[in-house]
């Protein structure tokens, strides 16, 4: 008891209250709260596909259209703990966990030094529940590292040696390697740096340092474009259509589709600017000149993004870190008030987590503990069947639009199981479809053509793993004359 007094009390206290608020809120309830749709379990197989192969690629995996990808730094960055965890859905997942309480911990010390320990600890707590750092934490999908490798870089610029800012580049070009629009932001983060060695003086080396580093980052794939200039045609033009270029001028649509992005994602960092105007607290020109380059930053590389022909939300998160530094330094006196920051922390953390909650993907998306139970219940009953037995998958009736039911393909796949091409169920002897429903009327009367191409068909078992997800097994039977 004495013990306890003395750790309440303790000046480590307000730290180990972060951590494990970090902690809670990245690793509870992950394997029923992650998303694990297809191009998750293709993120697996392809893993799989590199540890047993061994080849040493330099881009990865290509997208449902066959067309569109990215570099292969995500799939080397999941693969430790996919591997340890044998495969298992929640290694990639917790990867992700990992790196998000470390993008915590790196604000954390950015905001120790510029605020002290009293107003890191309200604006760690304003960041620990932001939406777009708890999103990218608990979920593994290739675009999200994006955000821990920005905050890594923005750590590093913050220290204006050339060796800090070289480390800055590469990790801007890492980012840049897992998705290719990140560009802009690092395209802002150099303008921003130019600008800064004027206003501080700073040695010109320092921007040779960082352009150098982004380079020596790029090399993989420079490399890869030298040989094939596959991504200047990729990043230029549609790939299903190339009379559609990727870029454009803008356009109603596309402007309201990007002021509805940007009040989602940025207007909860209002809160602390009308507060800190309403207590009539000072801005701090010391700290304020690197906070507006911060904000020009993410102004930069959200400006670009008007062009962008196809928008989407998660683009909108890459100058994230940024911008979350900008608010927070240019209010700096706010978090310094031991009662206001406190009080904006706890609002911006629970508004964080409702919005999280809030916006949570379908249930049927978030399903690893009954893909965990799918995948066996399969395996053990194709032993029934010869080995040379022609099997497929399909997911019909119910909330699925991947009729083809191509997660549990990827993974049945990596798993040794000789499981048929989605192209060609018209040679399926066993077809196991995976359901929302009991009802195996249904199921007989489905027109998807994934079934229909075994008729006439005979539902001769069916599984029930809870009481919306069923596996019945569908077997082809010859047609009487």
């Amino acid at each position: 008891m004495k013990y306890l007094r003395s750790l309440i009390s303790s000046k480590y206290t307000p730290f180990l209250i972060l951590v494990v608020l970090t902690l809670i809120t990245r690793f509870l309830f992950l394997g029923k709260t992650a998303p694990f749709i297809w191009d998750e379990a293709r993120d697996i197989n392809y893993v799989h596909h590199i540890v047993n192969e061994k080849p040493l690629t330099l881009i990865g995996a290509f997208s449902e259209r066959g067309v569109e990808v990215s570099g292969s730094f995500y799939y080397y960055l999941i693969l430790p703990l996919t591997v340890l965890l044998k495969y298992n859905p929640l290694g990639p997942v917790l990867t992700m966990a990992l790196l998000g309480s470390v993008n915590i911990l790196i604000f954390y010390l950015i905001f120790k030094k510029i605020l002290g320990k009293e107003g890191a600890f309200g604006a760690t707590l304003s960041t620990i529940g932001y939406y777009p750092f708890l999103v990218a934490s608990r979920w593994a999908w290739n675009p999200y590292p994006v955000l821990f490798f920005n905050s890594l870089a923005l750590f590093f610029w913050l220290n204006p040696t050339p060796l800090s800012w070289f480390a800055a580049g590469v990790s801007l070009a890492i980012s840049f390697n897992i998705h290719f629009l990140s560009i802009f932001t690092s395209l802002g983060l150099l303008i921003v740096s130019f600008i800064l060695t004027r206003i501080k003086r700073l040695p010109f080396r320092n921007v040779l340092a960082l352009m150098a580093g982004f380079l020596t980052g790029s090399i993989p794939l420079l490399v890869f474009e030298l040989r094939h200039f596959f991504f200047s045609k990729m990043f230029l033009f549609s790939q299903t259509n190339f009379n559609d270029p990727t870029f454009g001028p803008p356009n109603l649509p596309r402007l309201l589709d990007v002021s509805k992005y940007f009040l989602l994602i940025y207007s909860v960092w209002l809160l602390p600017i009308v507060v800190g105007r309403s207590s009539k607290l000072k801005i701090d020109s010391k700290v304020n000149g690197l906070a507006t380059l911060a904000l020009l930053t993410s102004v930069i590389g959200l400006f670009v993004l008007i062009f962008l022909r196809h928008t989407n939300e998660r683009y909108f998160y890459f100058p994230v870190p940024f911008f979350v530094f900008g608010i927070i330094g240019a209010t700096r006196n706010l978090w310094r008030n031991k009662r206001l920051s406190l009080a904006v922390g706890v609002v911006l953390l629970v508004s964080g987590l409702l919005i999280y909650l809030s916006r949570l993907t379908p249930s049927w998306q978030r399903s690893i503990p009954q893909f965990q139970k799918t995948i066996p219940i399969i395996e053990q009953d194709l032993q029934v069947f010869s080995e040379d037995t022609k099997f497929n998958v399909a997911a019909l009736q119910g909330p699925e639009q991947n009729l083809t039911g191509d997660r549990y393909r990827f993974i049945l796949q990596l798993r040794g199981n000789k499981i048929l091409d989605k192209r060609e169920y018209h040679l399926t002897q066993v077809l196991y479809v995976i359901s929302g429903t009991g009802d195996t009327e249904k199921i007989y009367s489905d027109q998807a053509f994934e079934i229909r191409s075994l008729s006439p068909f005979e539902i001769t078992k069916s599984w029930q793993i809870d009481s919306s997800w069923y596996v019945h097994r569908v077997e082809r039977r010859p047609e009487k004359k």
